[in-house]
């Protein structure tokens, strides 16, 4: 938090003012047990300090002395209430980021839930332990440190946070080693291709997480859940990744569950330094130069992580062009062919693609080998291509059967 200013000029002018602030009731009398932004001056100094920089004021030329009298003591109440918000805000991010039993046991809860629901690849067992991990506060208290130099809140949020996350990673993994028949799941997978969407949905989870806890209206509890969308499956999938000796799993959701915390600490520190979340004898300068600073590096690390998940994102569209070509090329060649399973991954020379299809059994093995060829083009850079073929008289009469119920309609 921030302190008093130290090197105001002590002498007969200071304690005249400061006897006469107390006269005016200028004090900012917090709550008990709520905290006391002290930074703020009394009525007197504020109103002296405005009014020999605003002598035309936001009247015009015409302001009477007793109208910028007015005006100048509301905008010290407003800038009062402000700080009250502001402190409130602080000291309540500043004990959350805390590393506690209380942190650590929902902490620990949430990674269960999730994990056993990745593993059975649930999606409403994820979403419970979304609503219980408590990953949002030392993250907005890392952003709020940065944006206000406290370098204890600093150190404090990511001492919470780096324990948080080798907690979850050791008890994920654990689990993952130690629970028979665990396999790579859908859930699981979807968290090891990151594309630049997990990038935008996690800077959007940083703003609202940041705005929400700054304005009282909005439930901050919303914004926890937004936050833990982001930060625990593909964390509990890290730890999973790594229990099951799979480096693709643990390195893709490792990408995934960076990108997204560097992209959740830039929203909120954008969120903190817009809104002025900071104390008034703050220089404002300072804080500015400090939050474009750490806008500054937020960026560039955030685009150091968006150029692999472009590259996924590439890769991924690309797959699904393939798909979607071979499956076409199937219709086409063999109309009456039923896909049982089509599957299209990429390989070191080239990419791999299994097919099997159920074909009628008056299929020639002219039309099976112009699909091959077909297929085998659709890969200029090349194709490890096993195309499976079951034919079956059921086919033709399924055939048969579809065509005499469309000539009777």
């Amino acid at each position: 938090m921030a302190e008093p200013r130290e090197d105001a000029p002590k002498g007969a002018s200071t304690r005249l003012r400061t006897a006469l602030d107390f006269l005016v009731g200028s004090e900012l009398d917090a709550p008990e047990g709520e905290p006391r932004p002290e930074a703020l001056p009394g009525v007197f100094s504020f109103m002296r300090e405005r009014w020999s920089q605003d002598a035309g004021g936001g009247g015009g030329a015409k302001e009477g002395t007793f109208a910028r009298y007015r005006r100048l003591r509301k905008a010290y109440e407003a800038e009062k209430e402000r700080q009250v918000g502001n402190f409130r805000v602080y000291e309540s991010i500043a004990q959350a980021s805390r590393l506690s039993k209380e942190f650590l046991a929902l902490l620990f809860s949430a990674c269960l839930i999730a994990t056993f629901g990745l593993f059975a690849s649930s999606t409403a067992t994820i979403i419970g332990a979304m609503l219980i991990a408590p990953l949002m506060m030392p993250i907005l208290g890392f952003a709020l440190g940065s944006i206000w130099g406290d370098t204890r809140l600093l150190w404090r949020s990511i001492g919470t946070l780096g324990a948080g996350t080798a907690m979850v990673l050791v008890v994920s993994a654990l689990l993952a080693a130690i629970v028979p028949g665990v396999e790579v799941t859908p859930e699981m997978a979807a968290r090891t291709n990151p594309s630049l969407y997990d990038l935008l949905v996690a800077v959007g989870s940083g703003l609202i997480g940041a705005y929400a806890f700054v304005n009282p209206r909005i439930s901050p509890s919303i914004a926890g859940v937004a936050i833990a969308v982001a930060l625990m499956p593909p964390l509990c999938t890290v730890g999973i990744g790594i229990g099951l000796g799979d480096a693709s799993v643990a390195s893709g959701a490792t990408l995934l569950y960076l990108s997204n915390l560097i992209g959740i600490s830039l929203a909120a520190s954008f969120i903190f330094w817009r809104l002025r979340v900071h104390p008034y004898s703050a220089d404002e300068k300072d804080v500015g130069s400090r939050a474009k600073r750490n806008v500054t590096v937020s960026t560039v690390l955030m685009v150091v992580i968006a150029l692999p998940l472009a590259w996924f994102m590439k890769e991924a569209f690309d797959l699904r062009q393939h798909h979607a070509a071979v499956r076409a090329a199937v219709v086409e060649e063999l109309g009456d062919a039923t896909v049982l399973s089509l599957d299209v991954q990429p390989a070191e020379a080239g990419h791999r693609v299994s097919a099997v299809l159920v074909v009628d059994a008056a299929t020639s093995p002219g039309a099976v080998a112009e699909l091959r060829e077909r297929i085998t083009a659709e890969f200029p850079d090349g194709v490890e291509l096993s195309l499976v073929t079951m034919r079956s008289e059921a086919a033709s009469a399924l055939r048969l059967a579809s065509a005499a119920g469309a000539g009777k309609d």
